[in-house]
């Protein structure tokens, strides 16, 4: 029998200290990205809730001129109506999604086109009404020197609006 044993093999180097140091370096880093994104990720989370975020309220420059205090509360006050903004931002865009298709059929039909358009026409009604319920309430409850100092605020946010461009007509609208 031939003894067929395998060529030795060369020593391993040992890892050099500069190699040990971009090692080290390379994971600090990885890890400080992870950590960011999912700090993140939590904050994000924890900002919008089960039921959606500030930001969808969406009042325009009412919200803007609302102070943080009165911000926070009007949140609060929708969340205590049990207002599902996850839910209702994807009932939207399946609303969009069959808007889309009514849109590319052939034959056209406008009937779809009019029921999906009368459903989003209903939710944003409902949460118009709600929030301006609740903005009056709030409003309401304000002392003179609050509220006075609200108009201020919504004085400059609507200046601001419309300095920013927004209320420019359309310039795709037909011209008489």
């Amino acid at each position: 029998m031939t003894n067929t044993a395998l060529p030795p093999t060369p020593a391993t180097k040992p890892v050099s200290r500069l190699m040990r140091i971009v090692l080290v370096i390379s994971l600090g880093l990885n890890l400080a990205i992870i950590g960011t994104i999912g700090g993140f990720a939590v904050s994000h989370a924890l900002h919008d809730g089960p039921h959606g975020g500030a930001r969808e309220l969406g009042f325009g420059p009412f919200s803007a001129a609302l102070s943080p205090a009165d911000r926070k509360a009007m949140f609060d006050s929708f969340r205590s109506q049990n207002i599902n903004f996850l839910a209702q931002r994807q009932a939207m865009r399946a609303d969009f999604d069959t808007l889309l298709a009514a849109l590319k059929a052939n034959p056209y039909d406008s009937a779809a086109v009019e029921a999906v358009m009368a459903r989003q026409k209903a939710r944003t009604d409902e949460r118009l009404a709600l929030g301006q319920k609740l903005l009056m309430e709030r409003i309401a409850a304000m002392s003179p020197a609050d509220r006075a100092a609200f108009a201020d605020r919504l004085q400059a946010a609507i200046a601001q609006h419309e300095h920013r461009g927004d209320a420019k007509p359309d310039a795709s609208a037909p011209k008489n």
